[in-house]
């Protein structure tokens, strides 16, 4: 904002100063100079003002409303916890932040992949909820059992944190195949535009990886 102000105090200094050079600029008195140091003002004023314009762009494209998606290896984006004497639970979760500097309201996130490598379904994963800005929402994608040794086996299956398709008792929740899928991640907002991001989990010797697409 201030550099903003800069710039724009800067174009009317050299506005004033040109308006000046036109009025009291007597040629016999400055000579070629007086042609010189007009073009230097007028230049000088359509760059400040330039940098001002850019500036506000800037500004206003940064603190607009706008969704992030963020896949994480580590910390906050990963948990592991005793499923059973066999298994370790690891859980991976996704970040939907609000990277604007407008409050965000009825934000939601949902998913699309072929439930367990077959047909393609859409499911409602979070929502609705608010973010203020630089506020970031933690929501778990999958999780899968590894096995705590090679003389066991994990789980058959990745298991997708979403609810079954339509919330019907009795249907399973969406899963993948060991040998992987690529899950679409979709956030949206009522003040913003819908953000997507790619997103391929797989088991790698008994460990599940995942990794943005």
């Amino acid at each position: 904002m201030w550099s903003n102000l800069m710039w724009i105090f800067l174009s009317l200094a050299s506005g004033a100063g040109l308006t000046w050079v036109s009025m009291f600029g007597d040629p016999r008195i400055w000579g070629p100079r007086l042609v010189f140091i007009t073009i230097a003002l007028v230049l000088m004023m359509l760059f400040f003002l330039s940098m001002a314009v850019l500036g506000f762009l800037r500004n206003h494209r940064n603190y607009g409303p706008m969704l992030r998606i963020i896949v994480g290896q580590d910390g906050p984006y990963v948990e592991t916890e005793n499923h059973n004497v066999y298994n370790v639970m690891k859980t991976v979760y996704i970040g939907v932040r609000n990277t604007g500097g407008v409050y965000l309201t009825n934000c939601k996130l949902e998913f699309e992949t072929h439930d367990n490598g077959r047909e393609l379904k859409t499911w409602h994963v979070d929502g609705p909820f608010s973010l203020n800005p630089g506020e970031q929402r933690y929501i778990s994608l999958a999780a899968y059992g590894e096995p705590i040794s090679v003389n066991v086996q994990g789980t058959p299956s990745i298991q997708l944190s979403a609810p079954p398709s339509g919330n019907y008792m009795g249907q399973l929740a969406p899963t993948l195949p060991l040998t992987g899928g690529v899950v679409t991640l979709r956030a949206r907002s009522a003040e913003s535009q819908p953000c997507e991001v790619l997103c391929k989990l797989w088991v790698d010797n008994g460990k599940l990886c995942w990794d943005e697409v």
